[in-house]
């Protein structure tokens, strides 16, 4: 294989998010998790987040069991790139390090949502021995799976967060305070009273 299935693949960035500039990339140096030269996006945007993105694949199911019928037929199989918060990140190698104590290595993912969905918390557990990675499973569907993983993995970087040079994200931040000023000073003024418009 082109890919060691037993290691999963996550790419992990420091990112900000401003309205003016959106997700961006720290440009902070650091040595671990410890930011050692802080930069511009820090002091302007606030502590930077761990980002982490993989790629994942979605089964086909019929009543909660994968569709080996549709699955051969290459059907219903989707490959997305998850990004997710480093707290998302703990619950999803919580599940990992469970299955690895049990010797099991390439697993299967239930992720459920908890409670209002609104929030989108997610319930994150192991859920077996990954289905397209069994012995028995036809090796060109395999084949085909481990290809679109590594073409999917090509675009992780892209997720998380905007590369932006110090000189542009300044250029950004500048414009955005500048176009807040100007959208303030073009608001109507609210006063209290007939007496506050005289002055």
């Amino acid at each position: 294989d082109r890919l060691d299935i037993q290691s999963p693949r996550f790419g992990m960035a420091f990112t900000h998010f401003g309205e003016a500039v959106g997700s961006i990339r720290c440009l902070s140096k650091y040595e671990g998790s410890t930011v050692v030269k802080p930069e511009i996006c820090c002091d302007k945007l606030g502590d930077a987040d761990q980002t982490v993105a993989t790629v994942i694949m979605t089964y086909p199911l019929e009543n909660d069991k994968v569709d080996m019928d549709l699955l051969r037929q290459r059907k219903y199989t989707n490959f997305y790139i998850w990004k997710m918060a480093g707290k998302k990140f703990k619950k999803l190698e919580s599940a990992y390090s469970d299955a690895r104590n049990d010797q099991r290595f390439t697993i299967d993912l239930r992720v459920t949502l908890d409670g209002d969905p609104k929030f989108q918390k997610q319930l994150i557990e192991g859920a077996g021995g990954a289905t397209w990675a069994r012995d028995d499973m036809d090796p060109t569907v395999r084949a085909w799976i481990l290809d679109m993983g590594l073409k999917a993995w090509k675009h992780v970087g892209n997720n998380l967060g905007f590369e932006m040079t110090k000189d542009k994200l300044m250029e950004k931040l500048n414009a955005g305070a500048s176009h807040a000023e100007s959208s303030s000073e073009a608001s109507p003024r609210l006063v209290s009273g007939y007496a506050g418009l005289i002055d």
